[in-house]
């Protein structure tokens, strides 16, 4: 019988051999064991506000925690032969200076045209169209790709700052960046893009070795802050729950996706099939080859205030049950145990991808972040490639005639 406290244990010891195996803070199988365990203990001391969790969801949390961290730990102290174009020793510096200036216009832009057209954050005009997007108007699709791009150029400026060639100009341009940025962000109300920016920044700082305490209470302080800020202000005066939500928001935010997976084990919602590979139906459908498979958004649960998010864990037991859970856990453990070489080794590459991506390490309890939306997972891949690979086109074209 799998209780919560025995699956808590299960957590910890996984958590203390990932340290010791490691020792390091920041390996996927410490921060997913560890992150797993705290939220059990979160969840079974506030009983009061949360429905108990069956043994189903700790048999299903088990599986997914024990092989993730299994898969991350296999490649760990192993360095695998890459190629040129995964160890260059820093991006494109000029390139990115540019970059800076054009995204801090693009930066001041966003944050203005999303706050002129929301009234301040712009929760509420998002929440009105976020269920189809083709009624959004093409400037806010431009934006938001683009500030996707943004959050990716400055994970590879702060990831390899001390590479860059640390001048006043380029300082007082990345500073400018960041600031706009952070801002942009913020009225965006995007939760999840706030915890990525302050993520990079942790993972950054530990790679090039400048990690303090105060820097974690500092990146800790603002996180909290600014979520709660954002709830705040999300809000209508009229509420009736605005006690609730203002009181115990950030932990029944956290914690009621758990019982939201809890219900699709016991069949109690249905889903539209196929979730992990949407990405692969919607390539096929815009080329011609298959029709168009477009479900409806996912189902809204009362656990019981309101929430569409599952875990991690979601797609893969909604398409192809326990086995899913425990096959995509091995996949993603062992991704995650190769982009930590970038920190292992010094690969600045792996590194600035492993910053990029780590916020979905902290937000398990929340969604699955790289196949479900393996569209941007690829798009990362290429924008981080352009900006470290330094050879020209007429260079591989003479390399590809020789050949």
């Amino acid at each position: 019988m799998i209780s919560a406290w025995v699956s808590i244990f299960l957590f910890f010891l996984i958590f203390l051999f990932a340290c010791y195996r490691t020792r390091s803070i920041v390996h996927p199988a410490v921060i997913v064991s560890g992150i797993w365990m705290i939220l059990l203990i979160l969840y079974n001391t506030a009983q009061d506000i949360l429905y108990p969790l069956s043994e189903e969801f700790y048999y299903a949390l088990c599986i997914w925690v024990v092989t993730f961290c299994a898969g991350a730990l296999m490649p760990f102290g192993r360095c695998l032969k890459f190629g040129k174009f995964l160890t260059v020793s820093s991006p494109k510096t000029k390139l990115l200076k540019w970059l800076l200036r054009i995204f801090l216009v693009i930066n001041c832009f966003g944050a203005y045209k999303y706050y002129s057209i929301g009234g301040g954050l712009a929760y509420s005009f998002m929440s009105t169209i976020k269920d189809s997007e083709d009624n959004l108007p093409l400037i806010f699709r431009i934006l938001q790709y683009l500030h996707a791009i943004s959050l990716v150029i400055y994970a590879v400026v702060v990831v390899n700052y001390d590479r860059l060639g640390r001048n006043g100009r380029f300082k007082f341009l990345f500073v400018a960046h960041v600031v706009s940025l952070f801002c942009w962000s913020f009225v965006l109300a995007n939760k999840t893009g706030l915890v990525q920016f302050i993520i990079i920044g942790f993972i950054a700082l530990y790679y090039r070795k400048k990690l303090k305490i105060r820097h974690c209470v500092a990146a800790l302080c603002l996180g909290i802050l600014g979520i709660f800020c954002m709830q705040i202000l999300r809000e209508k005066p009229t509420d009736s729950n605005q006690e609730f939500d203002t009181g115990k928001f950030i932990l029944v935010y956290t914690l009621s996706p758990l019982t939201a997976f809890d219900m699709q084990l016991h069949h109690e919602i249905s889903f539209f099939p196929n979730k992990t590979f949407r990405f692969f139906d919607n390539v096929g459908y815009k080329l011609g080859l298959i029709p168009q498979k477009r479900g409806p958004a996912d189902e809204w649960v009362e656990v019981p205030v309101p929430t569409n998010v599952y875990t991690v864990m979601h797609s893969f037991h909604s398409d192809f049950g326990y086995w899913g859970i425990f096959v995509f856990a091995l996949i993603l453990g062992v991704f995650w145990g190769i982009l930590y070489m970038g920190i292992q080794f010094n690969i600045p590459f792996l590194a600035t991808l492993y910053a990029v991506f780590a916020h979905s390490l902290i937000l398990q309890f929340f969604a699955d972040y790289i196949f479900t939306f393996l569209s941007v997972t690829l798009q990362v891949f290429i924008i981080v490639y352009f900006l470290f690979v330094k050879h020209k086109l007429r260079t591989i074209l003479k390399n590809a005639e020789k050949e």
